[in-house]
């Protein structure tokens, strides 16, 4: 049975299930979007039995831009970037799915693109994020194709489960950038403190120590290096604040020069 033979009759469920499970596993253990691109082409080829394929996403100016792709020219993908049935955010759109190009309402410079490439037949498939179109899946045939319902429904899931990954992989990428600027705010917030020109401590709910700045820690007496982090507990009752404020003005003229 050759390859177009078995994509029109479609596959059967076990394969169908089979595919699915390994594409699943596969992008679950991938570590980078490259591995994730690489894995669903792996399946979209293997189970839809097309020639070529390939993924787009939008990119931050909305425009339908080719991140990974199997058997297309430099001169077919720089022509048809930005091509697209669908705009960003549409939601849940129904993929398309060409018999033949040539038989389409196309602008005749896009089906002689397409012809040139050796391309008859295509399917369109949306990629979605809760709901929302972020890109899409493109399958091509040299020869013309039947899509049958089996069919499409595989692509479907496939592009669920590829949109899932690639949701998953950009809030890691997000939450990653925002601990990273956590980390350069909490720096630059102790370099602040550290330089302040008055006595600053940070306790913990215990009322423990956490942080002294300069000033705090000559007013004390206490080495930047080695303290306990308990050296200092905030008054916790008007009481304990007047005694404090009785015994800073004694503890500042014991300390100053």
């Amino acid at each position: 049975m050759t390859g177009h033979d078995r994509s029109v009759r479609g596959l059967s469920t076990e394969e169908d299930l089979r595919a699915l499970y390994e594409f699943t596993d596969a992008i679950y253990h991938a570590r980078s979007a490259d591995d994730i691109y690489a894995s669903a082409l792996d399946v979209i080829t293997g189970t839809l039995h097309c020639d070529r394929a390939s993924i787009l996403l939008f990119d931050a100016a909305g425009t339908m831009q080719f991140v990974a792709w199997r058997g297309l020219s430099d001169t077919y993908r720089t022509q048809l970037a930005g091509h697209t049935p669908w705009k960003p955010g549409d939601r849940d759109p129904a993929p398309i799915f060409v018999e033949n190009i040539v038989e389409t309402d196309e602008p005749d410079w896009i089906k002689a693109v397409i012809a040139g490439e050796g391309i008859v037949s295509l399917g369109f498939v949306p990629i979605t994020l809760e709901g929302r179109v972020i890109g899409k899946f493109m399958t091509y045939y040299s020869r013309r194709q039947s899509f049958q319902p089996q069919s499409q429904t595989l692509a479907v899931t496939i592009a669920r489960q590829l949109g899932f990954s690639i949701g998953r992989t950009r809030a890691e990428a997000a939450r990653e950038a925002a601990l990273s600027d956590l980390r350069v705010s909490e720096a630059r917030f102790r370099q602040m403190t550290e330089e302040a020109p008055i006595m600053i401590w940070m306790s913990d709910p215990t009322g423990h120590c956490e942080q002294l700045n300069k000033l705090a820690r000559d007013f004390w007496g206490v080495p930047k290096m080695g303290w306990t982090g308990s050296i200092i507990r905030p008054p916790s009752t008007p009481m304990t604040l007047t005694m404090c404020c009785r015994r800073w003005p004694r503890r500042s003229r014991r300390t100053a020069p």
